[in-house]
């Protein structure tokens, strides 16, 4: 997806010849919701941060500093996102001060708007708190993302898939694993009916579900499901990073050691080549913890310096494309 978002910003640079202003701001910033959307979905962050400043400059001149209804969702589901960015990059105050913005504006009295701007919101807003690994705050905005993604978009819908692996995902964490494990099927059942048996959409559910299996004890249950996903994505580095980090997590349980390194150094080597830098980071202090739980300390200390260097590096070039380093 990442050629069209390099399409889009190209019909940006383009749209700077259009005669009347008003349109062409419109058409700028739609342009700017685009690429963000692909890079968000993609995991790249750092192409996310490069866009920001001129996303909110844009924002500001077509809606004004304080817009409302939808305009105001739209910037504050883009708050949400560097929020998240910036936390996990060491600017804690600054990103828990645009996490408790969004939380003010969706989390208002009422009910939340039927629109497809306000779904998104509410949705990318418990994605994010997934991803800092809040899963008890990230619950209740799934949730909430459930029920108005299913109003304004059908219960069948690729987007209710979205929102029903995220659940399983968050439920899981929670330890609530029938629940988790409801959640998983259906959004197979929908992704599949949406995207194809040997889509992405289907691998990262069937991901979650192996997680779950590996939870709730059934390590040798989870194997299987992880080895057919991966025959099935061989042409997607996106999503087998994370299926051969499951697999690695199922290996350590079975105590099949060689093999959970064997698939760790895998999903590190193929994060790393799909630019998810975030992802190496979190695998490599795994297998670094892994290695010294094994006695085998200069190994360890190998990855363990690989993500301080990328931790370092990585978000402080983030931070200072934010402008705050």
């Amino acid at each position: 997806m990442r050629w069209f978002a390099s399409l889009v910003l190209l019909l940006f640079r383009f749209l700077r010849f259009w005669p009347v202003g008003s349109q062409r701001l419109r058409w700028q910033l739609h342009c700017l919701d685009l690429a963000i959307d692909v890079y968000h979905y993609d995991g790249l962050d750092e192409h996310v941060t490069a866009l920001m400043p001129a996303y909110l400059d844009f924002h500001a001149q077509v809606h004004g500093d304080a817009p409302g209804d939808d305009a105001g969702a739209a910037l504050t589901n883009r708050l949400v996102i560097f929020g998240r960015i910036l936390i996990q990059a060491g600017h804690h105050d600054r990103g828990e001060d645009l996490l408790a913005r969004a939380v003010a504006f969706f989390g208002g009295p009422g009910p939340a708007p039927p629109t497809r701007v306000w779904a998104s919101g509410l949705f990318d807003l418990g994605g994010v708190f997934l991803e800092l690994h809040r899963m008890e705050e990230a619950l209740p905005w799934l949730e909430k993302a459930l029920e108005l993604r299913t109003a304004v978009h059908g219960a069948d819908s690729f987007e209710v898939a979205q929102c029903h692996n995220n659940l399983g995902y968050c439920l899981n964490r929670l330890s609530r694993f029938d629940e988790a494990e409801g959640s998983i099927l259906e959004a197979i059942r929908l992704h599949t009916r949406h995207s194809g048996a040997k889509s992405s959409e289907v691998a990262g559910a069937y991901c979650n579900l192996a997680e779950n299996r590996l939870r709730r004890g059934q390590a040798a249950e989870a194997l299987p499901i992880l080895q057919d996903a991966l025959e099935g994505t061989l042409g997607s580095d996106a999503i087998r990073s994370d299926l051969l980090d499951s697999l690695a997590d199922v290996y350590a349980a079975l105590g099949r050691l060689q093999e959970c390194r064997m698939a760790a150094e895998r999903s590190i080597d193929t994060a790393l080549r799909d630019g998810k830098v975030a992802k190496v980071i979190e695998y490599a202090r795994k297998l670094t913890d892994r290695l010294e739980s094994a006695g085998r300390p200069e190994e360890a200390g190998e990855y363990r310096d690989m993500a301080q260097d990328l931790q370092r590096r990585h978000y402080f070039h983030k931070a200072r494309q934010e402008g705050v380093a």
